[in-house]
């Protein structure tokens, strides 16, 4: 018979304890898991499209959503322009949002000629915005800058009026 191998020594590893391994301080937050765009290879008139669609089929967070994907993909565009004014509307008289609104609505008017197409919308909106965030002095500048900007404004009357309850006739 063959002689038997003699042993071979083997190392053991050191042992490891859960509790030896490092943990992270306290008061750290895990970084948040990115998820892929859904909405990065859409077309401005797609989303613009799908944006209206949700926002008339009363579906505001939606609508929210890829409205603002168009704002983030498509800066410059012409839907983004516009989606300024009708999200601005949405988050003022359904979203319960008058600050997003007014956010919105000075996007537009500081991005467009003082003439833009829904120029008169967009100063309609913030003078609402300004009046649900309870902000009197800002509300009546802006009701008077519609006058000014505006003067033959289907809410010329209203915003007369509502100066005159400010207390700044027109």
């Amino acid at each position: 018979p063959a002689p038997a191998p003699a042993p071979v020594a083997v190392a053991e590893a050191p042992s490891m304890n859960v509790g030896d391994l490092p943990s992270v301080p306290s008061g750290t937050r895990a970084l948040p898991v990115v998820k892929a765009d859904a909405y990065a290879g859409m077309s401005a008139s797609d989303l613009f499209r799908d944006a209206n669609a949700a926002r008339r089929a009363g579906d505001v967070p939606k609508a929210t959503e890829l409205y603002r994907a168009l704002e983030a993909h498509h800066p410059g565009a012409a839907e983004t322009s516009a989606a300024r004014v009708s999200l601005g509307r949405m988050l003022l008289d359904r979203g319960g949002d008058p600050a997003g609104a007014l956010a919105e609505f000075d996007g537009y008017l500081k991005g467009t000629p003082r003439d833009g197409t829904l120029a008169e919308e967009a100063r309609v909106g913030r003078a609402l915005a300004l009046q649900r965030l309870g902000r009197a002095a800002d509300e009546r500048r802006a009701w008077q800058d519609l006058l000014e900007q505006h003067p033959a404004s289907l809410y010329a009357d209203r915003a007369r009026a509502l100066l005159t309850a400010l207390g700044d006739a027109p």
